[in-house]
């Protein structure tokens, strides 16, 4: 079992809760194997830090993971064990957006249905189209510069189906999943 310690990390952008749905996106230092070749599962050492909630994008070694039952899955897997925590649930009645955000600059490139979605492909959620660039925000308790995209409330169209999001940051492609309901 490998033990990582988390970087230092911005406490994010300031939030409309319940409605703004938080999804942060970082990266690991790499551990020297690809992303199918390192010890499973990983657990945090997060000191005083707030571990990464579940739906959090963590990259390592150039592939997406989540923090879920304790330890650190492989995308697939995680969506797998976990799907109700680690797929990313907003809902139009609740005025859910998506706010995803990290400390490094990242952009939208694609959003699409996803291979998950067992009601077919739904038609695209939101007012915004890709590719949207993450704009800058100061965090007001850190001062630390992060990057923010903010989705809006999706469609009514788009209720009951999911989507891949395709994200670019540091040169990686990233894909995380999100479900869109009533």
């Amino acid at each position: 079992m490998m033990i990582t310690v988390l970087p230092q990390l911005s406490v994010g952008p300031k939030l409309a809760p319940p409605k703004d749905r938080d999804v942060h996106i970082f990266i690991l230092p790499s551990t020297g194997g690809d992303g199918d070749h390192i010890a499973d599962p990983i657990t945090f050492d997060a000191g005083p830090a707030v571990l990464p909630k579940s739906t959090d994008i963590i990259v390592l070694n150039g592939e997406p993971r989540h923090f879920a039952g304790g330890a650190l899955l492989p995308h697939d897997q995680a969506h797998k064990q976990f799907p109700q925590t680690t797929i990313l649930q907003l809902s139009r009645r609740q005025e859910n957006q998506a706010v995803w955000w990290s400390e490094e600059p990242f952009s939208i490139d694609s959003i699409g249905p996803s291979h998950l979605d067992h009601n077919g492909a739904g038609p695209y959620p939101f007012v915004q189209t890709p590719p949207l660039t993450a704009v800058v925000e100061r965090d007001l308790l850190d001062g630390q510069d992060i990057y923010v995209v903010r989705s809006g409330v999706h469609s009514p169209e788009a209720d009951n189906h999911m989507y891949k999001i395709v994200f670019t940051i540091r040169g990686e492609k990233i894909d995380p999943d999100m479900s869109c309901n009533p």
